[in-house]
């Protein structure tokens, strides 16, 4: 094999590795922190304000970049929402609750000695159009 093929099987071969080893690891969509705290002793407990244009498949993408950010401090709940009136009438019993489950996104919930979970909490939400 000459040189110049040399060369460009290398570059093939790295750009492969490259795409191999980035696959899944979507982009980490915008997000406001609407409320945190801190669970007990230590650990953290956010609440969350994302886009109604986001994806579900953005929205878990953020839901487990934050899981893993914030797990090494403890105890971890993280909910995120899509409309901030939902997240606003969270504790309002006369709130409709079909409105609130299609907009309170996912529960994130790390015990620090049991197994994580990551909930899709808005099984009636349409999917946004994406341009």
């Amino acid at each position: 094999m000459n040189e110049n093929k040399k060369k460009w099987f290398i570059v093939g071969l790295f750009l492969f590795i490259f795409a191999v080893i980035t696959a899944g690891q979507g982009k980490i969509i915008k997000y406001e922190i609407l409320r945190k705290w801190t669970p007990g002793r230590d650990g953290t407990g956010m609440e969350i304000l994302v886009s109604p244009t986001n994806t579900k498949e953005e929205v878990l993408t953020l839901a487990k970049y934050l899981r893993d950010q914030y797990v090494k401090s403890g105890f971890v709940t993280i909910h995120i929402f899509d409309l901030k009136e939902a997240w606003e009438n969270r504790y309002n019993d006369n709130y409709s609750q079909v409105k609130y489950f299609k907009h309170y996104l996912v529960a994130i919930w790390v015990p620090k000695m049991n197994k994580e979970e990551i909930t899709w909490m808005a099984e009636r939400r349409e999917e946004p159009k994406k341009k």
